[in-house]
């Protein structure tokens, strides 16, 4: 049991270190946040694994620390998570027409190489 506590209590300190840069890093690279949101996903798969493992439910109050731990750790992301989707819709705003511009200069291209042709 006290692996199964222990592994979780690590766990639980690699969320909160992501969820600490993810608060930290407004406005920063879009594939830097992406690559820790999928750390994220990969901590909370692993935790919960070892929260379903059974000797980690037969655990008692070994198990209540980190498992205390553990739910405040996901209430801080439940808490980040409404100011990481506001940074990345103001993101997507910006790239919005960037796109757009993109896109209408690739159809231009197209028609004008079609006409010439």
């Amino acid at each position: 049991m006290p692996d199964i506590a222990e592994c979780l209590q690590v766990r639980t300190q690699n969320l909160r270190k992501e969820l600490e840069w993810i608060k930290a890093s407004r406005g920063a690279d879009i594939q830097a946040v992406l690559e820790r949101l999928r750390h994220v996903r990969s901590e909370l798969a692993a935790c919960g694994d070892l929260l379903r493992d059974p000797a980690f439910a037969s655990g008692g109050a070994m198990a209540q620390r980190p498992a205390s731990e553990y739910r405040d750790c996901l209430q801080r992301l439940q808490e980040a998570l409404p100011i990481l989707q506001s940074d990345l819709l103001a993101q997507q705003s910006k790239i919005r027409p960037q796109r757009e511009h993109l896109e209408a200069a690739s159809e231009w291209l197209h028609c004008s190489r079609t006409t010439l042709e």
